[in-house]
């Protein structure tokens, strides 16, 4: 374990103002980190460790202290913290690095221990008989209670004959050593088979059930992958696991049904429904695309092969779930005049908002009217479904050229926070100016950390093939048809693309 101030960044996010580090630095410091098989162990606290302690502009923050490890240390104690201290009196602040046994076991944190709950698992189709189980217990009754008796059953059976797959693995180990270690006379070459056989079904067992646990889905399972698979799942555990969590008072809980109370407070209060009003107003904007014969194919009852067919398209290991007017609401005000959207050019049609997925921006003319109008948008789309929109996590920018007083007033219409820039939007900033440096830091910062590190070494010949082709030339696809790439950033990617393919 190496901990202190390295005086170096391993990636363009770790530093905030001033100019960008020159991308040789960054690369020498990762490569040194990775010639010595180290891996960051993350933090608690501020994400930078270093100040210049200018004010305005000329500040310049960078995480120049860390905490390194290998992977052996991290075996020996999974259960660690470190916190990014305060500064006092030094332009660093201190780091500080616990190791505590009582309340952790195996990387996880200790809580009370809980009625396990079905998940269906990946590995028991491996089985010939986990299709009769699930014939058995689907006969009769509600869906509801097929669904139940199943997993019931599943359950049962998975105790009987899965057990411990790892427990399981020592044990035909232990026997395969001993069978094999006899002399020529004792040896048992039969014997010897039948527990290879043995061993090579649990291995594959163990793979599927740590990728099941790993959520990946670009690699598949049958390359021995197990290791890689086991880290990412319990990096996705640490990730997941919550430690303690602050309430709106600013204290801070730890005991876990103080965590659950925060978190069910919190989501209540933004999630909470009041009774649906307005509905038609949001409703009558829609318009109709929908006609009457495909009204009447729409509402034939499902057939069995329709039902095959949409389970076929999903993942193995997913499940289905439950899938607005606000857009109608926009384009309407924009129809009558009442706010105005940005144009590029004179001549060019004007965007009012932008959606994808859960990312929403609305362009309006920064005024007190059309911040009113957006504001009573807003109110009738929460009103129709009776669900809050979180402003807590909304924000407004506008031009420089918007005087403080318009600012304030805007703000007080809108309800949100003033921020100089918005973050990102599809994984680009939303506001580029004539330098692209950010831009492609940003791509070639994502590329190199699925790249570089304990994934890379953790994955086999195939696997690393396939985390090239499917993953790291995926990742600049989008960006790629809206920039044109410097030729100093593709030969950065390319070197270390070379560097995996010539590891391999």
């Amino acid at each position: 374990m190496c901990v202190g101030d390295f005086n170096g960044i391993m990636w363009s996010l770790e530093k905030m103002g001033g100019s960008l580090r020159a991308n040789g630095a960054i690369r020498r410091f990762r490569e040194a980190v990775e010639e010595y098989g180290l891996m960051n162990l993350g933090y608690e606290g501020n994400s930078f460790t270093w100040t210049n302690g200018q004010h305005g502009s000329g500040n310049i923050m960078e995480r120049l202290d860390r905490v390194l490890a290998n992977d052996s240390w991290c075996v020996l104690f999974p259960c660690f913290r470190v916190h990014h201290l305060v500064r006092i009196r030094s332009d660093h602040s201190p780091l500080s690095m616990s190791l505590v046994a009582n309340w952790c076991t195996n990387g996880t944190y200790n809580r009370k221990r809980r009625k396990r709950l079905f998940r269906f698992e990946r590995m028991w189709l491996h089985h010939e008989a986990c299709q009769e189980i699930i014939r058995e217990g689907w006969m009769g009754g509600t869906f509801d209670e097929r669904v139940k008796t199943c997993g019931r059953k599943l359950m049962r059976w998975d105790k009987e004959v899965f057990g411990n797959v790892r427990r399981n693995l020592g044990d035909v180990r232990r026997k395969l050593e001993i069978a094999q270690g006899g002399s020529q006379f004792e040896l048992n070459m039969s014997e010897c088979r039948r527990l290879e056989g043995e061993l090579n079904q649990l291995l594959m067992l163990e793979e599927s059930l740590w990728l099941q646990r790993s959520r990946i889905q670009w690699l598949q399972e049958g390359d021995r992958n197990t290791t890689f698979f086991h880290r990412q799942a319990t990096q996705r555990h640490k990730r997941n696991t919550v430690e303690g969590i602050r309430d709106d008072y600013g204290n801070w809980w730890r005991d876990e049904k103080e965590i659950a109370r925060v978190m069910t407070d919190y989501f209540k209060n933004i999630f909470k429904s009041e009774t649906p009003r307005n509905m038609h107003k949001v409703i009558n904007l829609i318009e109709s695309r929908v006609t009457t014969e495909m009204i009447e194919q729409l509402t034939q009852p499902y057939t069995p092969d329709e039902t095959y067919r949409a389970l076929r398209q999903m993942h193995p290991t997913k499940a289905p779930g439950p899938d607005q007017g606000l857009s109608s609401l926009i384009t309407e005000a924009e129809r009558n005049g009442e706010i105005h959207g940005y144009k590029v050019a004179r001549n060019a049609p004007s965007v009012s908002h932008l959606f994808f997925a859960d990312d929403s921006i609305i362009f309006t003319r920064a005024n007190v009217q059309e911040a009113e109008k957006i504001a009573w948008i807003l109110h009738i789309y929460e009103e129709a479904p009776g669900q809050k929109i979180n402003l807590d996590k909304s924000e407004t920018t506008t031009s420089s050229n918007v005087s403080e007083d318009r600012k304030q007033d805007v703000i007080e219409k809108l309800g949100v926070k003033q921020v100089d820039k918005h973050g990102k939007y599809l994984g680009l900033p939303t506001i580029i100016g004539k330098s692209k440096k950010e831009v492609f830091k940003l791509v070639q910062d994502r590329i190199l950390h699925n790249l570089i590190g304990w994934k890379e070494k953790a994955l086999s010949k195939a696997g690393k093939e396939i985390l090239l082709k499917t993953v790291v030339q995926a990742i600049p696809t989008y960006i790629m048809s809206c920039f044109l790439f410097p030729t100093g950033v593709c030969k950065e990617i390319e070197r270390a693309i070379i560097t995996i393919l010539v590891g391999l």
